[in-house]
């Protein structure tokens, strides 16, 4: 009712209008209100000028802050501090840092406020060069800096790369500033994401004070490094973990490849009572698109559809890849179908999905939607397309859509484009046309994988006369022996039964120039002698409860292999054995090799005390997730070195379950089944050369109630005494 009435209100009663309608967001309203300010002949001012052109900025209206601007030049406010940092925010919105500048150059007196918003200007238009250089110039002018000015300049050196002025800065608050943790922050941002982790440990050791926020940064910056152990150790040492914490330690594990961590974090951080956010949400669909988790990506879907997250551009298209990705193209559709404001990457992740699930036809007349919606597509949409003709053998759609990418879109094609229309080229058989369109290529990309996929068309097509021009041209290219060119060519030959020539460049593997990467998988295997008919029972009983779980920190069961002499579990390969011989492989040392000495001592140095706090720390969750989330929940009553196994990155997995079982509900409810004794644990190699391990069993009763948890702990110390302190288990 208010903003009808303005067109009576004197200027100051106009400005206190303006500047309530700009805090509730409402500027067009604004806009209306200085449209009739103006209309009536009154002159804004400093207080009206501001609101205004936030508005303009924030609405993108170039040409009405170019008429603003010159307003205010007319009124005099031109030299108004306040009303400059404004405009400058305007220009800076808009994107036109230059513009922002001029109104920087032409104040007649700088003052400190002016200096920060140039800066910040700069680094939100991504121009961090400048932004360093304005620091430079303002050190060199003699001006003070507040705590903002180092905040921002220290932002500009971590973007732009600058270390040197962003150390002059660092030694300036330790000598002359003081201690600043914002300014400690941005300095630890800065060294974090320039890869100088061991600069940022050592700030960070020395910070007489910290917050949630030093501690992210160095989460993150292993997280992005790679280097997920050290994320760990920093993310558990923070007691009091927010949402960021959280979801930075996440998607530190999706990057490194750690799905099911991912996961179970996701999980934890629930028990926390941490609510996820937008961002965490479509990291986590991410980590279930990687692995193939249906489950758990629609069980997310459905979290976040509980706490009304709007389906937007950002979380649409990871619910649409999440979705493809698990081979549930028909619910990517119906997402896809349901979004508001679709933008490239939305179009890319629904046509790319349609195109790796096998239909063409849909990929391609969503791109023709695509396009009548005048939605630029980019090169990635352009891969999804070529793979959608590809896969739908469409040679003559393939061949119009690579053109128009060129010609239409002025998008250059890069080896990803080239290899989808040579595949789509070499399928259809048309393989002299493939040819060509490799040797037109720009020289400056590399040539050598297309020609791998023309040879591999020519052993689908069978034409030997081109697969052996193949080979030649590229043994003349590639200098070092390629054995997968000379297996391709050994099968080409032998598609087209010249068995002579098959062998004869089957022979050549033999070279020890020529090496095959071979295949391999790598597995655990455990054994048990023969057993009767109730420990049989009580076998197949252990391997239906692992067959169930599934956590990042216990060993994964393969499979089960039955036969009338023994049986098998067969388990993930792990590279470190057990920490049973990591502590205490001595048995051979009296009289041992020299040799066997000197790897047994380089053994216990890498066991040092931050990879045994790892260990710990890993075997912790294992035992927490069956002691507590399985249902129902089993028990690991014989936790020792022995049953704790490494892989290559001394990730602790729980292992030896012939002392676990499930708490069950037998006759009486208050007692645990019978459990059976340890099983025993061979590496592939020991397996090889070993017999058959001989079995015990004990019986053993336990209560569920207070006596369970008491057990358990019990266990825990007793392994953390003996992995820190590397005593031996007596009995």
């Amino acid at each position: 009712m208010a903003t009808t009435c303005h067109h009576a209100m004197p200027l100051r009663d106009c400005n206190v209008l303006i500047r309530t309608l700009a805090r509730r967001g409402s500027f067009s309203r604004v806009m209306a209100v200085y449209y009739d300010l103006r209309a009536r002949g009154l002159a804004a001012d400093s207080y009206t000028y501001p609101f205004v052109l936030r508005a303009i900025g924030t609405m993108k209206l170039s040409v009405e802050g170019r008429k603003v601007h010159a307003a205010a030049v007319k009124t005099g406010f031109r030299w108004d501090a306040y009303t400059a940092c404004s405009l400058m925010e305007m220009y800076t919105m808009l994107g036109r840092a230059d513009s922002a500048r001029r109104v920087f150059d032409e104040m007649p007196q700088r003052f400190l406020v002016l200096w920060n918003m140039m800066m910040r200007c700069y680094i939100r238009c991504g121009r961090f060069t400048a932004a360093v250089a304005l620091a430079v110039q303002m050190e060199s002018g003699g001006a003070t800096p507040d705590r903002v000015t180092l905040v921002t300049a220290v932002t500009a050196c971590s973007r732009a790369g600058d270390l040197n002025l962003g150390r002059r800065i660092h030694s300036y608050m330790d000598g002359v500033f003081g201690f600043s943790l914002p300014v400690a922050n941005a300095l630890l941002d800065m060294y974090t994401k320039n890869g100088y982790l061991e600069e940022a440990v050592k700030m960070f050791e020395q910070m007489p004070e910290r917050n949630i926020i030093s501690w992210t940064i160095l989460v993150s910056g292993y997280g992005i490094a790679g280097q997920l152990d050290k994320a760990r150790v920093f993310f558990y040492q923070c007691t009091q973990k927010d949402l960021i914490l959280w979801t930075s330690m996440i998607n530190a594990c999706v990057q490194h490849g750690s799905f099911e961590e991912a996961l179970i974090l996701f999980r934890d951080m629930q028990l926390q009572r941490v609510e996820p956010d937008k961002f965490t949400v479509v990291t986590l669909l991410t980590c279930c698109a990687n692995i193939g988790a249906l489950d758990q990506g629609e069980w997310i879907h459905q979290y976040a559809e509980s706490r009304n997250m709007k389906i937007d551009a950002v979380l649409g298209t990871a619910l649409i890849e999440m979705y493809s990705k698990c081979g549930h193209v028909d619910k990517s559709l119906q997402i896809f179908g349901r979004m508001q404001g679709k933008d490239a990457a939305a179009w890319t992740a629904i046509i790319c999905g349609l195109a790796t699930n096998g239909q063409a036809s849909k990929a391609l007349e969503l791109f023709e939607e695509m396009q009548r919606s005048k939605t630029k597509p980019d090169g990635i949409t352009f891969i999804g397309v070529l793979s959608a003709c590809c896969h739908g053998g469409l040679v003559d759609e393939g061949q119009r859509y690579f053109q128009a990418m060129k010609e239409v879109y002025h998008i250059e094609p890069r080896i990803e484009h080239y290899s989808c229309l040579v595949n789509l080229l070499g399928h259809a058989g048309l393989l002299y046309e493939a040819e060509k369109l490799i040797t037109d290529m720009p020289v400056n990309n590399d040539t050598m994988p297309l020609f791998g996929a023309l040879l591999t068309a020519c052993k689908a097509n069978g034409n030997v006369e081109m697969s052996e021009w193949l080979t030649k041209r590229i043994a003349k290219e590639d200098c070092s022996p390629n054995p997968d060119v000379n297996v391709l060519m050994s099968n080409v030959y032998a598609t087209a039964s010249r068995w002579e020539e098959a062998i004869r460049v089957r022979s050549k593997m033999t070279n020890p120039a020529v090496k095959k990467t071979a295949g391999c998988s790598m597995i655990e295997i455990r054994t048990t002698g023969k057993l009767d008919g109730k420990l049989e029972r009580e076998f197949e009983s252990e391997a239906d409860i692992l067959d169930n779980v599934r956590h990042n920190n216990i060993i994964r069961l393969l499979c089960c292999l039955s036969g009338a002499e023994a049986k098998l579990l067969v388990y993930d390969y792990m590279d470190n054995e057990s920490l049973d011989k990591w502590l205490h492989d001595d048995a051979l040392a009296a009289g041992e090799h020299p040799m066997a000495a000197r790897a047994r001592s380089a053994r216990r140095q890498r066991l040092d005390w931050p990879t045994r706090l790892k260990v710990a720390v890993g075997a912790a969750p294992g035992l927490c997730y069956m002691h507590h989330e399985c249902v129902s929940p089993i028990v690991h009553r014989d936790v020792k070195t022995s049953n704790i196994l490494l892989d290559s990155e001394f990730q602790a997995k729980v292992a030896d379950f012939g002392l676990a079982r499930m708490l069950a509900q037998a006759e009486a409810p208050e007692t645990m089944s019978v459990v059976a004794g340890s099983f025993g644990y061979m590496a592939p190699v020991d397996f090889i050369s070993s017999h058959f391990l001989s079995v015990r069993f004990w019986p053993l009763q336990i209560a569920r109630t207070g006596l369970l948890s008491k057990l358990r702990f019990h266990f825990f110390w007793i392994n953390l005494k003996l992995g820190f302190l590397g005593e031996r288990r007596v009995g």
